[in-house]
């Protein structure tokens, strides 16, 4: 057949309209034109066509909807019967590569070289088993196909459907020609097979198949957008699994980048793109992918676990009315949130609650205008707001949540029932004009604590009637400053243990600079010193370095490296040894038996000399010294005991930043 274009048969009757046994399931095939003007001839009854009619070689071919080469209209013979057209609706040809245009619209991308070279070896020993799919050239196509190709090609006159992968390697076999089916389709109809055709690659990425099924949804046959059900029901997913894969396109770049590296896989990635904000989202995937022991990264379920613990907020916790519309206008009422994890059940299928925010700064953004609006509030009741170095005083650790010398009214655990101060003693504070101290919680911004001096709740109690709970409270509260006194005293004894042992460092590093001068070991010896005690140095972190640096008067330098270099430069390594190895063992530790720990210290100490338990002396006599100096000045300046009663602080050294005594009522 001239022109490297055979027509072998015209299928019908085979199924409604005339489907071919070959085409893809679902798809009318129908085909009417192509660049040559080909009108079938023969009998009409039959069903191989009659190639008399093929124009000559080197004709110029035209689509119909150009019109023939001569400007004659062409006609169907109108005597042929009416099922002439079902006849022509799928044709199976053999056609030479060069006439198809390869299509615009296929989302392949990328293909195996490998793999491609092993089907052309398949291809050129065996053939093209499984035809392609093709349809007539579109009109719109003309000028692009006759604009870029070869000098000498020829025209395509068919544009590839599906099979750009059997064609790419039937070119490369060298195949004169190769089967096709061709329909008539409309572009929708295109682009729908291509987008299913390549969602059944075996190879195909996770994030390629999101992008086919985004593609699939966007481009629904007359203009409508498909539903995640009916691209389920399209590809035969569940709605489910749609969804997830469709989520995976809101990882940013970077994490897409992981993916296709093969460092990140779909389950992880799926944790990330649920996570909406940019930042936190690279975040999570740096201490998703960081490589720990043995080049280990965590688990699917440890990641799980992980982003649900830190980038997750349970919604009951909230500080804040999830019904407030107006807290962040922008954001709107959580509970109606489609970030919140009960707007998307298939997405989080994993999470246990539906009330979870998994948009961290949002949540923030509201509690910081919540914060913002209890302020406001208070001001404007004229309460005392605790904050700053105050509020660190009053509440020094972040694990317990109590607040020296005060009750927190909305935490159980500070009522003498199993309800909170505020629901039982709502009634005494409003008769007696008793407004609540807020503090402000310095481990957890934004948050303000509402609090009353444990003596104002006693006293409360026993306005309430409730002699009782009044008594607990008060054995408790007396339980609380014995307690508080014994761990100061500790803590003071403590310290004063760990500042005498610091005070024999010093004194004896004096004695060896100054009975080492020098001395030498001999080279030799001087090296194999300093070499141990630059390992002993290396091993330093920066702020037991700056300690050292500051000994050693060496001025504002980094400190690690500023006293390796004092190391490497100094003339008698052999003391830089002996203060590496005090220092190693000047910490006190009240948990271990006396001295066991110190033991390096004590050594060199009364190696050169100097008088520990003198050292020890004077600087318990020191301490007490400084204290009556302290006060007497607290004395002196007359510190007001109801203020310094209610801030709950010792020494009278936090000041309260309003007279608390004002705001609550007669006594």
């Amino acid at each position: 057949m001239p022109g490297g274009l055979h027509r072998i048969r015209a299928f019908a009757g085979e199924g409604p309209g005339g489907v071919s046994p070959h085409a893809p399931c679902g798809h009318r095939a129908r085909h009417n034109h192509d660049r040559r003007a080909c009108a079938p001839a023969g009998h009409p009854g039959s069903r191989f066509l009659d190639l008399s009619a093929a124009p000559a070689a080197g004709e110029l071919l035209r689509p119909r909807a150009c019109g023939p080469a001569d400007g004659a209209r062409r006609h169907v013979d109108r005597s042929r019967p009416s099922h002439w057209k079902q006849l022509m609706t799928t044709e199976l040809i053999q056609i030479a590569p060069s006439l198809i245009a390869p299509s615009l619209t296929n989302p392949r991308k990328t293909f195996n070289v490998e793999r491609l070279a092993e089907l052309a070896e398949s291809i050129r020993t065996s053939g093209v088993h499984s035809p392609l799919l093709l349809r007539p050239l579109p009109a719109d196509r003309l000028q692009d196909t006759f604009t870029h190709r070869a000098a000498g090609a020829d025209l395509p006159t068919y544009e590839l459907v599906t099979g750009e992968r059997r064609l790419r390697a039937s070119i490369m076999a060298e195949q004169a020609m190769v089967p096709a089916l061709v329909r008539n389709l409309t572009d929708d109809e295109v682009l729908e097979i291509q987008i299913i055709e390549n969602l059944q690659r075996d190879d195909l990425s996770e994030l390629e198949e999101a992008e086919g099924y985004e593609m699939l949804m966007q481009h629904g046959l007359d203009g409508q957008r498909l539903t995640v059900d009916q691209v389920g029901a399209k590809i035969g997913k569940s709605r489910s699994y749609v969804y997830a894969r469709l989520k995976l396109l809101d990882l940013s770049d970077t994490a897409r980048k992981s993916m296709h590296e093969g460092k990140l896989d779909a389950s992880k990635g799926l944790l990330l793109a649920r996570i909406p904000d940019a930042k936190l989202q690279l975040k999570a995937l740096k201490e998703i992918t960081h490589e720990g022991y043995a080049g280990r990264t965590m688990s699917y379920r440890e990641a799980a676990d992980h982003v649900q613990k830190n980038y997750m907020l349970r919604l009951a916790d909230a500080r804040f009315s999830i019904k407030a519309v107006d807290l962040v206008p922008a954001a709107g009422a959580c509970n109606a949130c489609p970030k919140r994890t009960g707007a998307n059940p298939d997405l989080f299928s994993d999470v246990k609650s539906a009330d979870v925010c998994t948009d961290p700064p949002c949540f923030a953004s509201k509690e910081d205008a919540h914060s913002a609006q209890q302020r406001a509030d208070a001001v404007a009741r004229g309460q005392t707001i605790i904050d700053g170095r105050e509020a660190k005083a009053l509440m020094p650790n972040s694990w317990s949540g109590r607040v020296e010398g005060y009750l927190c009214l909305d935490d159980p655990r500070d009522s003498p029932t199993d309800k909170p101060l505020r629901s039982l003693l709502a009634k005494q504070m409003v008769a007696n004009d008793v407004q609540p101290v807020l503090v402000a919680n310095p481990h957890k911004k934004g948050e303000l604590v509402a609090v009353l001096p444990a003596d104002k709740v006693a006293e409360l109690l026993k306005a309430k009637g409730d002699t009782k709970a009044a008594d607990k409270i008060a054995n408790e509260t007396q339980q609380d400053e014995k307690q508080r006194l014994a761990h100061e005293k500790k803590e003071a004894e403590n310290a004063l243990e760990a500042e005498w042992r610091w005070a024999l460092l010093e004194a004896t590093w004096l004695k060896v600079q100054a009975e080492s001068q020098g001395n030498s070991s001999g080279p030799k010896l001087d090296e194999v010193t300093r070499h141990m005690a630059l390992k002993r140095a290396d091993g330093m972190n920066q702020d037991n370095a700056k300690k050292l640096t500051k000994l050693l008067g060496l001025g504002k330098v980094a400190p690690k490296d500023g006293l390796l270099d004092w190391i490497r430069t100094t003339t008698n390594p052999g003391a830089a040894l002996l203060l590496l190895l005090m220092f190693s063992e000047v910490e006190y530790m009240h948990w271990r038996p006396d001295g066991e720990s110190n033991r390096g210290l004590f050594l060199v100490a009364e190696a050169f000399g100097v008088d520990r338990a003198a050292i020890e002396a004077q600087t318990r006599a020191n301490t007490r010294a400084a204290k009556s100096t302290e006060k007497k000045a607290a004395k002196a300046s007359s510190t007001d005991p109801s203020a310094a009663q209610a801030s709950g602080v010792r020494g009278g050294k936090v000041r309260i930043s309003a007279n608390v005594t004002g705001h609550f009522g007669a006594s």
